[in-house]
């Protein structure tokens, strides 16, 4: 009796019906697959395993949903954000970003156990990872939520991430060592019911986040385990140039000429709000206009701001502004220069 050999070419062409089992004449029968389950076939033939998932840390509430952002500076740095009830958390490289660790001083054996560290205070509800401690190996690698926090004594009382306390009494004895580090978290103002109207795009290190009842944020990373949430403003709060004065010459043609001076900021290439307008009648053919003006300074989210340099338009009366000139001084000289490009209102 003949022995049938079936070729199979690849696994390109995923799975087929069954009805096409028998007809090993198509080039589809010799690319196809029966079945194909957990896995994948690539365009150039081969089938491979999916990838898998890995249970890294439960969201911070569980009886709340939580909200998954992908964040991706390259391919070596990327993120889940984990938006939740007034919180935002991070995870990468199969972990939970963590805060610096702090060093482990003891652990007692008791109900519940008390934590002593070195360094700064932890608080209570903090989620904490210990790892690294000798004799007490029963705490290494678990995250626990602080309790009952003593600042005076360097102490916390451990307990689940349900807030139940842990009884150490069974566990070995502490010996030395470990450490101690906090579970980054980003305060926000999203509550549950919000979290999926979230609208977001990256650039760089900055998540833009908008959303139909909040103000528009940015949440950037300023480092590794950095994270900040800021409002974005979009009133332009620098104040203008105000007490504009001039001095005038007697001429004996006289031209009405009305004057504005704006604060112009490099960074950005910002112009804020011109001066209230300062009229005067000179000879424009004889006569040079001296403009003097207090220098400005804005107060922007706590960073004092002075302008880089002002620019120094004519006003027609109704709404264009030709620009005369600029300067990096609080005075400028009109001497009649030809008008040059418009400043917009």
């Amino acid at each position: 009796m003949s022995t049938i050999r079936t070729l199979q070419r690849s696994f390109a062409g995923g799975e087929i019906a069954p009805e096409l089992y028998g007809r090993v004449d198509l080039l589809k029968h010799q690319t196809g697959l029966a079945l194909s389950r957990n896995g994948r076939t690539l365009p150039h033939g081969p089938w491979e395993s999916r990838a898998g998932t890995k249970m890294v840390l439960r969201q911070k509430y569980a009886d709340k949903v939580a909200y998954f952002v992908p964040f991706a500076y390259n391919t070596e740095q990327t993120y889940i954000i984990e938006f939740g009830d007034l919180y935002a958390r991070f995870h990468t490289n199969t972990a939970t970003l963590l805060n610096d660790s702090q060093v482990v001083s003891g652990i007692s054996q008791a109900n519940p156990g008390v934590l002593t560290y070195v360094g700064a205070d932890f608080t209570n509800g903090q989620w904490v990872y210990v790892a690294s401690v000798a004799g007490m190996t029963e705490v290494n690698g678990r995250y626990f939520k602080v309790a009952n926090v003593n600042a005076g004594a360097n102490t916390f009382e451990l307990t689940d991430l349900d807030g139940v306390a842990i009884d150490t009494l069974a566990f070995g004895a502490y010996s030395a060592g470990g450490t101690v580090a906090s579970v980054v978290e980003v305060t926000t103002p999203y509550l549950e019911a919000d979290l999926f109207d979230i609208h977001y795009t990256q650039s760089a290190d900055v998540l833009s986040l908008s959303h139909p009842s909040y103000r528009f944020r940015e949440l950037s990373r300023t480092s590794a385990t950095a994270w900040s949430l800021d409002e974005v403003d979009f009133d332009n709060d620098i104040e203008p140039p105000s007490g504009l004065s001039i001095d005038t010459q007697a001429g004996s043609v006289l031209t009405e000429e009305r004057y504005r001076v704006w604060p112009y900021y490099t960074s950005g290439g910002l112009i804020g709000q011109p001066s209230p307008v300062a009229i005067v009648r000179v000879n424009r053919a004889t006569t040079s206009v001296v403009l003097r003006w207090p220098a400005v300074e804005t107060n922007t989210t706590a960073v004092t701001r002075t302008p880089d340099k002002y620019i120094i338009s004519i006003w027609d009366g109704v709404d264009s502004h030709d620009k005369i000139g600029e300067t990096t001084g609080l005075s400028f000289t009109d001497t009649n220069a030809a008008l040059g490009a418009a400043v917009a209102a």
